[in-house]
Protein backbone atom coordinates (compact mmCIF):
# COMPACT_ATOMS: atom_id res chain seq x y z
CA UNK A 1 0.00 0.00 0.00
CA UNK A 2 1.27 3.12 -1.10
CA UNK A 3 1.89 6.05 1.17
CA UNK A 4 -0.93 8.42 0.19
CA UNK A 5 -3.61 5.30 0.13
CA UNK A 6 -2.21 4.63 3.72
CA UNK A 7 -3.78 8.29 4.88
CA UNK A 8 -7.07 7.68 2.54
CA UNK A 9 -7.42 4.62 4.66
CA UNK A 10 -6.89 6.49 8.30
CA UNK A 11 -9.07 9.17 6.81
CA UNK A 12 -12.14 6.52 6.80
CA UNK A 13 -11.26 4.68 10.11
CA UNK A 14 -10.99 7.76 12.54
CA UNK A 15 -15.07 9.06 11.26
CA UNK A 16 -16.08 5.14 11.81
CA UNK A 17 -13.87 5.40 15.76
CA UNK A 18 -15.05 8.70 16.68
CA UNK A 19 -18.93 7.46 16.04
CA UNK A 20 -18.63 4.80 18.02
CA UNK A 21 -16.90 6.73 21.06
CA UNK A 22 -20.25 9.36 20.79
CA UNK A 23 -22.55 6.38 20.80
CA UNK A 24 -20.85 4.99 23.65
CA UNK A 25 -20.87 8.49 25.34
CA UNK A 26 -24.04 8.94 24.68
CA UNK A 27 -25.38 5.58 26.03
CA UNK A 28 -23.72 6.42 28.92
CA UNK A 29 -25.03 9.65 29.67
CA UNK A 30 -28.47 8.29 29.21
CA UNK A 31 -28.17 5.42 32.04
CA UNK A 32 -26.90 8.02 34.04
CA UNK A 33 -29.89 10.57 33.33
CA UNK A 34 -32.15 7.05 33.81
CA UNK A 35 -30.36 6.52 37.26
CA UNK A 36 -30.52 10.30 38.54
CA UNK A 37 -34.35 10.38 37.01
CA UNK A 38 -35.45 7.46 39.35
CA UNK A 39 -33.28 8.70 42.32
CA UNK A 40 -35.78 11.89 42.17
CA UNK A 41 -38.39 9.41 41.74
CA UNK A 42 -37.88 7.67 44.80
CA UNK A 43 -37.36 10.74 46.76
CA UNK A 44 -40.58 12.16 45.22
CA UNK A 45 -42.80 9.06 46.34
CA UNK A 46 -40.68 8.91 50.02
CA UNK A 47 -41.32 12.75 50.82
CA UNK A 48 -45.03 11.97 49.49
CA UNK A 49 -45.45 9.18 52.08
CA UNK A 50 -44.24 11.15 54.88
CA UNK A 51 -46.29 14.45 54.27
CA UNK A 52 -49.47 12.09 54.05
CA UNK A 53 -47.98 11.17 57.71
CA UNK A 54 -47.62 14.86 58.52
CA UNK A 55 -43.75 14.44 59.30
CA UNK A 56 -43.20 17.66 57.42
CA UNK A 57 -39.82 18.54 57.82
CA UNK A 58 -38.72 15.40 56.86
CA UNK A 59 -41.01 15.15 53.58
CA UNK A 60 -39.52 19.29 52.08
CA UNK A 61 -35.96 17.79 52.61
CA UNK A 62 -37.04 14.23 50.58
CA UNK A 63 -38.34 17.07 47.60
CA UNK A 64 -35.60 18.87 47.86
CA UNK A 65 -33.34 16.39 47.28
CA UNK A 66 -34.90 15.39 44.57
CA UNK A 67 -35.53 18.64 43.04
CA UNK A 68 -31.41 18.95 43.62
CA UNK A 69 -30.89 15.38 41.34
CA UNK A 70 -33.66 16.86 38.68
CA UNK A 71 -34.86 20.81 38.86
CA UNK A 72 -36.86 20.17 35.78
CA UNK A 73 -39.36 17.54 37.89
CA UNK A 74 -43.08 19.69 37.65
CA UNK A 75 -44.54 17.26 40.21
CA UNK A 76 -41.10 18.08 43.01
CA UNK A 77 -42.06 21.47 42.20
CA UNK A 78 -45.36 21.29 42.39
CA UNK A 79 -44.59 19.72 45.74
CA UNK A 80 -42.35 22.53 47.43
CA UNK A 81 -44.90 25.14 46.17
CA UNK A 82 -47.25 23.67 48.16
CA UNK A 83 -45.23 23.08 51.26
CA UNK A 84 -44.64 26.70 51.04
CA UNK A 85 -47.82 27.95 50.43
CA UNK A 86 -49.01 25.81 53.73
CA UNK A 87 -45.77 26.52 56.17
CA UNK A 88 -45.25 22.59 55.67
CA UNK A 89 -41.71 22.05 56.68
CA UNK A 90 -40.60 24.83 55.77
CA UNK A 91 -41.84 28.67 56.94
CA UNK A 92 -44.74 29.99 54.81
CA UNK A 93 -43.83 31.93 52.29
CA UNK A 94 -46.22 32.79 49.54
CA UNK A 95 -43.64 34.26 47.10
CA UNK A 96 -41.72 31.01 46.99
CA UNK A 97 -44.64 29.63 46.71
CA UNK A 98 -45.45 30.99 43.20
CA UNK A 99 -42.15 31.00 42.29
CA UNK A 100 -42.32 27.36 42.51
CA UNK A 101 -45.60 26.95 41.46
CA UNK A 102 -44.93 29.04 38.35
CA UNK A 103 -42.15 26.33 37.92
CA UNK A 104 -44.41 23.60 37.21
CA UNK A 105 -46.90 25.33 35.55
CA UNK A 106 -44.67 26.21 32.98
CA UNK A 107 -43.90 22.68 32.73
CA UNK A 108 -47.55 21.99 32.23
CA UNK A 109 -48.52 20.98 35.66
CA UNK A 110 -52.73 21.50 35.57
CA UNK A 111 -52.62 21.50 39.70
CA UNK A 112 -49.35 23.98 39.88
CA UNK A 113 -51.50 26.26 37.33
CA UNK A 114 -54.31 26.04 38.96
CA UNK A 115 -53.14 26.58 42.10
CA UNK A 116 -50.99 29.97 41.18
CA UNK A 117 -54.29 30.85 39.21
CA UNK A 118 -56.22 30.60 43.29
CA UNK A 119 -53.01 32.12 44.62
CA UNK A 120 -53.84 35.46 42.43
CA UNK A 121 -57.41 35.22 42.18
CA UNK A 122 -57.48 35.19 45.74
CA UNK A 123 -54.84 37.77 46.17
CA UNK A 124 -53.95 36.73 49.70
CA UNK A 125 -51.44 34.03 49.29
CA UNK A 126 -53.44 31.26 50.86
CA UNK A 127 -54.67 28.25 50.18
CA UNK A 128 -58.49 27.97 49.21
CA UNK A 129 -59.24 25.46 52.06
CA UNK A 130 -57.47 27.33 54.74
CA UNK A 131 -58.90 30.39 53.36
CA UNK A 132 -62.51 28.95 53.86
CA UNK A 133 -61.67 27.96 56.97
CA UNK A 134 -59.77 30.55 58.76
CA UNK A 135 -59.99 33.83 56.05
CA UNK A 136 -58.25 35.95 58.92
CA UNK A 137 -55.24 34.06 58.31
CA UNK A 138 -52.58 36.14 56.70
CA UNK A 139 -49.23 34.72 55.34
CA UNK A 140 -45.54 36.28 55.77
CA UNK A 141 -45.51 37.58 52.18
CA UNK A 142 -49.41 38.37 50.49
CA UNK A 143 -49.84 37.92 46.89
CA UNK A 144 -51.13 40.77 44.82
CA UNK A 145 -55.01 40.26 43.85
CA UNK A 146 -54.17 39.66 40.04
CA UNK A 147 -57.34 38.36 38.37
CA UNK A 148 -55.86 39.12 35.16
CA UNK A 149 -52.90 36.85 36.16
CA UNK A 150 -55.42 34.34 37.63
CA UNK A 151 -57.64 34.07 34.45
CA UNK A 152 -54.48 32.89 32.38
CA UNK A 153 -53.61 30.22 34.72
CA UNK A 154 -57.46 29.05 35.39
CA UNK A 155 -57.31 28.78 31.80
CA UNK A 156 -54.31 27.12 30.90
CA UNK A 157 -55.36 24.51 33.68
CA UNK A 158 -59.21 24.49 32.15
CA UNK A 159 -57.62 23.50 28.70
CA UNK A 160 -56.28 20.66 30.70
CA UNK A 161 -59.33 19.59 31.80
CA UNK A 162 -58.86 20.39 35.22
CA UNK A 163 -62.52 20.47 36.41
CA UNK A 164 -61.98 23.22 39.59
CA UNK A 165 -60.52 25.81 37.04
CA UNK A 166 -63.32 25.25 35.13
CA UNK A 167 -65.74 26.18 37.71
CA UNK A 168 -63.80 29.13 38.94
CA UNK A 169 -63.72 30.54 35.07
CA UNK A 170 -67.44 30.00 35.00
CA UNK A 171 -67.78 31.61 38.36
CA UNK A 172 -65.30 34.96 37.14
CA UNK A 173 -67.27 35.26 34.04
CA UNK A 174 -70.78 34.94 35.75
CA UNK A 175 -69.59 37.34 38.01
CA UNK A 176 -67.67 39.97 35.71
CA UNK A 177 -64.51 39.60 37.87
CA UNK A 178 -61.84 40.01 36.12
CA UNK A 179 -63.59 39.80 33.04
CA UNK A 180 -66.85 41.04 31.52
CA UNK A 181 -69.61 39.41 32.82
CA UNK A 182 -70.72 36.32 29.99
CA UNK A 183 -73.40 34.33 31.05
CA UNK A 184 -72.70 32.12 28.15
CA UNK A 185 -69.50 31.86 28.69
CA UNK A 186 -69.79 31.14 32.47
CA UNK A 187 -72.41 28.39 31.61
CA UNK A 188 -69.85 27.46 29.05
CA UNK A 189 -66.97 26.32 31.81
CA UNK A 190 -69.61 25.53 34.44
CA UNK A 191 -70.80 22.70 32.07
CA UNK A 192 -67.17 21.64 31.04
CA UNK A 193 -67.08 21.17 34.84
CA UNK A 194 -70.18 19.85 35.78
CA UNK A 195 -69.64 16.74 32.61
CA UNK A 196 -66.73 15.67 34.40
CA UNK A 197 -68.92 15.37 37.62
CA UNK A 198 -68.24 18.60 39.72
CA UNK A 199 -70.79 18.92 41.69
CA UNK A 200 -70.66 22.59 42.49
CA UNK A 201 -70.91 23.36 38.56
CA UNK A 202 -73.97 20.95 38.12
CA UNK A 203 -75.74 23.29 40.87
CA UNK A 204 -74.63 26.27 39.11
CA UNK A 205 -75.82 25.11 36.03
CA UNK A 206 -79.40 24.65 37.63
CA UNK A 207 -79.26 28.56 38.40
CA UNK A 208 -77.02 30.13 35.62
CA UNK A 209 -79.94 30.41 32.73
CA UNK A 210 -82.23 31.66 34.98
CA UNK A 211 -80.17 34.72 36.21
CA UNK A 212 -79.17 35.31 32.51
CA UNK A 213 -82.76 35.25 31.71
CA UNK A 214 -83.70 38.02 34.47
CA UNK A 215 -80.77 39.96 34.02
CA UNK A 216 -81.75 39.81 30.13
CA UNK A 217 -85.66 40.66 30.63
CA UNK A 218 -84.27 43.76 32.94
CA UNK A 219 -82.17 44.83 30.08
CA UNK A 220 -85.36 44.69 27.98
CA UNK A 221 -87.76 46.20 30.02
CA UNK A 222 -85.61 49.08 30.23
CA UNK A 223 -84.64 49.69 26.90
CA UNK A 224 -88.44 49.26 25.74
CA UNK A 225 -89.16 51.94 28.38
CA UNK A 226 -86.85 54.49 26.81
CA UNK A 227 -87.82 53.34 23.70
CA UNK A 228 -91.52 53.81 23.67
CA UNK A 229 -91.05 57.14 26.20
CA UNK A 230 -89.29 58.86 22.47
CA UNK A 231 -92.55 57.71 20.61
CA UNK A 232 -90.66 54.95 18.97
CA UNK A 233 -92.35 52.05 16.68
CA UNK A 234 -92.42 49.45 19.25
CA UNK A 235 -89.93 46.30 18.76
CA UNK A 236 -88.99 47.52 15.36
CA UNK A 237 -85.77 48.48 16.55
CA UNK A 238 -85.23 45.22 18.83
CA UNK A 239 -86.49 42.42 17.17
CA UNK A 240 -85.17 43.01 13.46
CA UNK A 241 -84.35 38.99 13.59
CA UNK A 242 -87.00 37.40 16.20
CA UNK A 243 -85.96 33.86 14.69
CA UNK A 244 -82.32 33.65 16.19
CA UNK A 245 -83.08 35.56 19.28
CA UNK A 246 -83.17 33.65 22.35
CA UNK A 247 -85.49 35.82 24.64
CA UNK A 248 -87.69 37.05 21.58
CA UNK A 249 -90.82 35.81 23.66
CA UNK A 250 -89.33 37.60 26.59
CA UNK A 251 -88.85 41.39 24.43
CA UNK A 252 -92.28 40.28 22.99
CA UNK A 253 -94.01 40.54 25.96
CA UNK A 254 -92.48 43.58 27.13
CA UNK A 255 -93.21 45.80 24.14
CA UNK A 256 -96.78 44.47 24.20
CA UNK A 257 -97.53 46.08 27.88
CA UNK A 258 -95.57 49.14 26.65
CA UNK A 259 -97.67 49.05 23.67
CA UNK A 260 -100.72 48.85 25.76
CA UNK A 261 -100.00 51.80 28.41
CA UNK A 262 -99.17 53.89 25.27
CA UNK A 263 -102.50 53.22 24.16
CA UNK A 264 -104.11 53.67 26.87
Amino acid sequence: MSESEKQIALVAVQPTALTKAGVNSLVARGRADLRINEEAEEWLKKGCELRDQESYDEAFVCFMRGIELNPHHSELQFMLGSMYEHGDGATQDAAQAVAWYRKAAENGHSGAQFNLGLLYDLGSGQNYRDWLVNPDRVPLNEVKQDRTQAIVWYRRAADQGNSDAQYNLGFLYENGQGVSQDYEQAEHWYRKAADQGNSSAQDKLGTIREQAEKQYEKGFKRRAAEHVKSGGNEGAIFLKNPETDPLVRVANEVFQKAARRKVN
